[in-house]
């Protein structure tokens, strides 16, 4: 069996053959253990600090390196992959980059362990002054140099990201990860750095990457506010073919680098590459979950957002606002209206609606990162503990939520049109029908697209 290794940024293959592959080896090799028949590690090395290279680059090394092994010519599911961290972006765009060479049918097995699959809080420091000199490439030719293209693509909120879920979880045959497809498996650690390193500790984090961005089961929300005066609003979760449900498991006891060395975690590891059937990859999600139940994490449980919005003719709208309204539900009634439900208020909002709604905003506005390079893209972190005080009276759930999508031009002539669309209902914790965006330990993409309108032109007789 032929598994690739696939570092992340700032290492190289010698950390994991001297690591994780070494343990892998060990754990399958040792008397009494189901092991894997002809395991075989391969470990592909990557510049990941070059400042002209980027996941594409990456993808294209790898295809050439892999064919040149001979690794290409096993047949359909012959070759796995385990990967950490930014690994995990660049196998996902060599399955991208190289579906038309096969890529899709070729691979069997991907488990990530701790993957940057929607970014990492620390990408937009590595660009700092401090960044360069703790990260940065110290040989000569390239001092200094972090791999600014590749961060770009690490960074909250990164398009990369966005275009990758689109090919791999949201195409609209449905995900390429499934029973009769590729088997993804994603672990990862929920511990935050201790000691000095304690100081990079960020909300949500291992240390390093968001855990509720290492999963793949993520949904998409569509919000498509285009003529929507003429026609009934979209306001729903996007349908494919096939939805993503990948097994995942989370180790409390670990952080970014310790998932690799530990013994539970190499067993998982083991155990998912053994798993060939599509029945056995199906089992597979009620041992991850029972893997995630022993080791329990005591850290809070997130979820991320990654919100794009775009105009009627597909052009980024970079300067939006969000405004989340906590309502008591006897203040206000539900009023359909384009298709969908929205908060009609009764009377203003009290003292107590207005603290709510304010603890709501201010966690939404304290984890919000709009892209460096694209800010009509960013990234918003909700504690799933904070939400649940937020909308909970005592032992009732008598609160709902709202939002408002306020977009700008910065100019008075240019507008868009989001206003009628105000207090559009998003969670209803006593209506079982109702949509609810707050899922834990997911990253979920919001699709906001508006009407533009402009007064630059006037005809008179």
């Amino acid at each position: 069996m032929n598994v690739v290794l696939i570092h992340g940024y700032s290492a190289k293959a010698d950390d994991l053959r001297q690591g994780l592959g070494k343990h892998l080896l060990a754990a399958n090799s040792r008397k009494g253990a189901k092991g894997l028949p002809n395991l075989k590690l391969w470990y592909a090395d990557y510049n990941s600090l070059d400042n002209q290279a980027c996941l594409e680059d990456m993808a294209e090394g790898m295809h050439l390196e892999l064919k040149q092994q001979g690794l290409l010519n096993g047949g359909p599911r012959s070759l796995s992959f385990v990967v950490h961290s930014t690994g995990g972006l660049v196998v996902r765009q060599w399955l991208k980059q190289y579906a038309w060479a096969g890529s899709l049918d070729l691979c069997r097995s991907i488990v990530f362990l701790a993957p940057a699959n929607f970014g990492s809080p620390l990408a937009h420091k590595a660009n700092s002054v401090l960044g360069r000199i703790a990260k940065g490439n110290r040989s000569a030719q390239d001092f200094l140099e972090v791999g600014e293209r590749i961060v770009k693509s690490l960074e909250l909120g990164s398009p990369k990201q966005w275009e990758l879920a689109h090919f791999d979880l949201f195409d609209h045959k449905g995900t390429i990860y499934h029973p009769d497809g590729i088997h993804a498996y994603v672990i990862t650690g929920t511990k935050p750095y201790g000691g000095l390193r304690s100081l990079i500790n960020e909300e949500g984090t291992d240390g390093t990457i968001v855990v509720s961005g290492a999963g793949l089961n993520s949904r998409k929300y569509v919000l498509d506010f285009v003529h929507a005066s003429s026609r009934e609003l979209t306001a729903d979760w996007l349908q494919t073919g096939a939805l993503p449900s990948t097994p995942f498991a989370t180790h409390g006891a670990c952080d970014h680098g310790t998932v690799l060395d530990n013994a539970d975690v190499i067993s998982l590891v083991l155990d998912s590459l053994r798993r060939q059937t599509p029945a056995e990859y199906q089992a597979a999600h009620a041992a991850y979950d029972t893997f995630s139940t022993s080791f329990p994490t005591t850290e809070d449980v997130y979820q991320q957002f990654h919100v794009c919005m775009t105009d009627d003719r597909n052009m980024a709208v970079h300067d939006f606002h969000m405004q989340f309204n906590v309502w008591h539900r006897s203040h206000i009634t539900v009023e359909k209206k384009h298709g969908w439900y929205f908060a009609k208020k009764k009377v203003s909002q009290d003292e107590e609606e207005r603290r709510r709604s304010d603890d709501l905003n201010e966690m939404l506005r304290s984890e919000c990162h709009p892209h460096s390079d694209a800010p009509h893209h960013r990234r918003f972190l909700v504690n799933q503990s904070k939400l649940k005080k937020i909308v909970k009276k005592k032992r009732d759930d008598d609160y709902v939520v709202s939002i408002n999508i306020l977009a700008y031009s910065g100019d008075s002539e240019i507008g868009y049109n989001t206003s009628e669309f105000n207090d559009l209902m998003i969670y209803d914790p006593k209506d079982p029908g109702a949509i609810s965006l707050f899922y834990p330990n997911t990253t979920t993409l919001i699709d906001i697209r508006v009407d533009r309108h402009s007064r630059l032109v006037t005809v008179r007789q």
